[in-house]
């Protein structure tokens, strides 16, 4: 029997909503004036909030699909990833660009990482770090979206938990890929 890829329940329509929200939310940020980061904001609260729901939906409804497995994750990182490009062009100072910088390379590291040895039965399923990386990501890009003067310091408190739980993520995927190795070579004996 055939795995079904794409299966549109209401998980995978939130994570969908995620993708659609995030070109907007950034025409919003490109306004000029309160008004447009005021909506921008509203947005990304939104769409944060299908993040919140989206994978809980998926696993109490036994709801999940390869298509949520994937996307979700994916959805996330386009989110994040491309609010703060955004905000960096709006911002334009050095600080900015290098707390984004970072902030980006760890998100498409992980992601590449990820997509590249699920197929091989390698996963790392998400843990407390990234959850609590995830959320200091959300309260800068917010606090950025508004003006908040306190952004920066959010801004660099979200690169710290970045690479912190990136590091992590890393050491958790080779000891999982030690122990896959060495199942493949028991398995092969």
């Amino acid at each position: 029997m055939r795995k079904r890829y794409i299966t549109m329940n209401l998980a995978n329509i939130l994570t969908t909503s995620r993708l659609i929200l995030t070109p907007v939310c950034i025409f919003f940020i490109m306004i000029d004036g309160s008004y447009g980061r005021l909506v921008a904001f509203g947005i990304f609260v939104v769409a944060f909030l299908t993040d919140a729901f989206d994978g809980y939906l998926a696993r109490t409804r036994k709801e999940v699909t390869e298509f949520g497995k994937f996307f979700d994750p994916l959805a996330d990182k386009i989110l994040t990833t491309s609010l703060l490009i955004s905000l960096a062009f709006r911002i334009d100072e050095i600080w900015c660009w290098l707390a984004v910088g970072i902030i980006c390379c760890r998100e498409i590291a992980i992601a590449l990482m990820r997509r590249w040895r699920v197929p091989h039965g390698i996963c790392v399923m998400p843990n407390g770090y990234g959850k609590v990386k995830t959320i200091a990501q959300a309260v800068a890009v917010g606090a950025l979206i508004i003006g908040a003067g306190v952004a920066p310091y959010l801004l660099w408190i979200a690169v710290l938990l970045s690479v912190h739980s990136g590091i992590n993520y890393i050491l958790l995927w080779r000891h999982k890929q030690q122990q896959g190795m060495d199942a493949f070579f028991i398995a092969e004996k």
